[in-house]
Order: structure tokens, then C-alpha cells, then sequence
């Protein structure tokens, strides 16, 4: 199997600078600040209903099922941000559940420290056997070993319809989703920020403001007490995007709660 999304691939790396170069230029040289919207749009549809609602909720833990082209739709969403396809996401993170804050967790501040949680560690080697049931699946599997052609497609076909949404549309929503995945690994472990609803094990905590900003993700004490619910915000006040979202596909009969 072609080996296109481990995390430290060069691909990544220089899609991620290119997005941070284009984002602070944009924020000295932008005249026009509603351009920001289409930023705003594309963040939205990588990483919310990407990797919140799909790479994470979905593929990881199969908290719950939808119709299967909203699925391969949103896992493309979630390629666009340059941060894995569905296959290599989902490995890191179940990973990640599996040794959470202790030696072999690719990001936790609590073995790495706050730099090492944002940059981590993607050297373990890739076991196709923990993702199985993505990889057997023929899309996500294309999408997996096509990933950066699907990546630089998506890309010049966004510019021939003009520069403006490549750069705001796409560019920039890539460097917030590389902000958000790599400070989750950080805020979300970190005994400086947040509380602890759930007395388990590992350093998860529910980050309130952070929720916001991710969608939900910030409530990460309540979700790796619960990681098979989709429902990581779990009381009324606890503002979870990604769970109202999942709760409008199930409400509509294009989603199915598990169980």
C-alpha cells in the first residue's frame, strides 16, 4: 500500500508552510476583510464536518453510520486539510486512545511536552491492521493511496476558478486546521487548561473556549471517558458543533445513532 499520509511526509510539511506564509500575508496585505469569509467556509467544511464529524467521530470510533456518500463527501472535505486522508487520521488517533499520555501517544504534552505534543511523533511504523475496516473500504482506500493527487487536483481547479478562492477558500482554512489538530494535542492534555469532569486515567480535559474554536473537540476529558459516543459534549451547555451536526443527519434519516 502506498504510504502517502504518514504525518511527517514532506507533502505535509510544505502544504503547511505554504498555508502559514499565505495567511500572514494575507493578514499584512488584505484590503478586503470579507474575504475572510471564504476562510471561514472552508475551516468549516475540513474541519468540522472533515475531521470532527467524519475522521474523527465516524472513522475512529464508528460512534454512529451515515449514508455513504455523505461520508466519502466529508472525508474529502477532510483531505483538504492536509493533516491525513481518513486511513492515516484514524490510525494516529486510535494510536493514540491506545497509549494515551504515556510512551508510544504520537502527541501527548505529558510524555512529549507542550512543543513535542505540537509537533509529535509520526515514527512508529504504520499498522494497516488497526484500520482494517477504513482501508477495506474502496474509497477511502483510493482516497489514501490518490491523496496527493487529489490534494493538487482540487487545488488547480479552485485556481482556474480564481486565485482568490484557492488562496481564502482553501490556503487558509488549511493552516486553521493545522492550528487546531496540532493545539488540541497540546490544550487538551495540558492540566493548565480546563477541568476534569471524568476521573480516568489518562490528563484529558474539557476545554471550554477551545471547544468552541474546534467544534466541539475541546471537551476532550468527557469524550475519552465516552470515546464511542458521538456526543462529546455531553450536558446542554456544553456548545458541541459537530453533535448538532450529527444530530440534523440523524434527525433528517441520513444518519443512524450506534446502537
Amino acid at each position: 500500500m502506498k504510504q502517502y499520509l504518514i504525518p511527517t511526509n514532506g507533502f505535509f510539511v510544505i502544504m503547511q508552510l505554504i498555508a502559514l506564509i499565505v495567511t500572514v500575508a494575507s493578514l499584512i496585505y488584505t484590503t478586503d476583510y470579507s474575504l475572510f469569509w471564504y476562510s471561514f467556509i472552508g475551516y468549516f467544511l475540513i474541519t468540522c464536518l472533515g475531521i470532527t464529524v467524519t475522521n474523527h467521530r465516524l472513522l475512529t470510533h464508528r460512534s454512529y453510520k451515515v449514508f455513504k456518500p455523505i461520508e466519502y463527501l466529508f472525508a474529502y472535505f477532510a483531505n483538504m486539510g492536509c493533516t491525513g486522508s481518513g486511513v492515516g487520521w484514524s490510525f494516529v488517533h486510535r494510536v493514540h486512545h491506545q497509549y494515551t499520555d504515556v510512551p508510544g501517544d504520537p502527541h501527548s504534552p505529558v510524555t512529549l511536552g507542550p512543543v513535542g505534543a505540537f509537533i509529535g511523533d509520526y515514527t512508529a511504523n504504520f499498522n494497516k491492521w488497526l484500520v482494517k475496516d477504513i482501508i477495506n473500504d474502496p474509497i477511502h482506500r483510493f482516497m489514501h493511496e490518490y491523496y496527493i493527487v487529489i490534494v493538487l487536483g482540487t487545488m488547480m481547479i479552485l485556481y482556474m476558478i480564481s486565485p482568490i478562492v484557492l488562496l481564502y477558500g482553501l490556503l487558509i482554512p488549511i493552516f486553521l486546521n493545522t492550528m487546531a489538530s496540532r493545539m488540541s494535542n497540546w490544550v487538551d492534555h495540558c492540566s493548565k487548561f480546563g477541568t476534569r469532569d471524568y476521573n480516568i486515567k489518562d490528563h484529558s480535559h474539557n476545554v471550554w473556549w477551545w471547544a468552541i474554536l474546534t467544534f466541539g473537540e475541546g471537551w476532550h476529558n468527557n469524550h475519552h471517558a465516552d470515546p464511542g459516543s458521538f456526543k462529546i459534549g455531553k450536558k446542554w451547555y456544553q456548545f458541541d458543533v459537530g453533535r448538532y451536526v450529527i444530530q440534523l443527519l440523524i434527525l433528517t434519516r441520513l444518519a443512524k445513532a450506534k446502537g
